[in-house]
């Protein structure tokens, strides 16, 4: 079914982290292929959610509530043309948000809207184009957005100090 050893171990690897087993954090939850820009500096938040996650498991999920934001981390990946995609992760204190009884909260509107916010407040490119990434980039105690668009996509790589794409040739 997997292509690669690497994609099934990845595969397994995050089977047992959703199965609550210890296993190291990176392993379990990079995306093959992804790699680190390195830590975004980021001061914990608290945003507020719309209470309408087509994820969440729970009622008390589906209205409006404070999460607190923990940490957040760039990513990026080839994406074998033009350049990179990038993502930004963030994790969710699981005192505010108890991710076993609520489910994710992947798809929050008010979420993403308090997130890209908050963003600007601590100096970040942001813009209409910082988005959900798709489910498979989501876990339960941490919401992955994904930049596109140009010009913000540029903002981050210049940021984040990534290597630049010319002519199909990494500089």
């Amino acid at each position: 079914m997997y292509e690669s050893k690497k994609m099934r171990n990845l595969v397994e690897s995050v089977k047992k982290v959703l199965n609550g087993e210890n296993i190291t954090e990176a392993k379990a939850k990079m995306p093959y292929g992804m790699k680190m820009s390195g830590p975004m500096r980021w001061r914990k938040t608290t945003l507020r959610t719309k209470g309408d996650s087509i994820y969440a498991e729970h009622e008390d999920a589906e209205k409006p509530m404070n999460v607190d934001v923990i940490k957040a981390e760039h990513m990026y990946m080839n994406n074998n043309h033009d350049g990179w995609n990038q993502y930004v992760r963030v994790y969710l204190d699981p005192r505010t948000w108890n991710a076993r009884k609520l489910g994710m909260l992947f798809s929050d509107t008010g979420f993403e809207k308090a997130f890209k916010k908050e963003l600007a407040n601590q100096g970040y490119p942001t813009g209409p184009n910082i988005q959900y990434a798709e489910s498979d980039y989501q876990g339960k105690d941490y919401v992955t957005f994904m930049i596109v668009g140009n010009r913000v996509e540029q903002e981050w790589e210049k940021k984040m100090k990534l290597p630049k794409w010319t002519d199909g040739e990494w500089d």
